[in-house]
């Protein structure tokens, strides 16, 4: 968390928001909306460190492997 808040303030708005949205799902008891929630949160926060690091990731064209999270391997 704390390598997000020194990188943007962006990151940390993005962050917190996200945190609400999974708080207020679970207030709700709402297994979907909670699910939903933190995978939201989750490719957030990996979008982000691929930008904070410079990573492509591979739904763009880029060889890092999402299911594996590991670089492609490219022949």
């Amino acid at each position: 968390i704390w390598l997000f808040i020194s990188e943007t303030t962006e990151m940390l708005s993005t962050t917190v928001v996200d945190h609400r949205r999974i708080l207020e799902a679970l207030r709700q008891r709402d297994p979907i909306k909670a699910s939903d929630a933190m995978l939201v949160h989750l490719v957030n926060n990996r979008d982000q460190l691929d930008r904070a690091f410079g990573v492509s990731p591979g739904r763009d064209g880029g060889s890092h492997d999402d299911v594996t999270g590991q670089d492609a391997v490219v022949s």
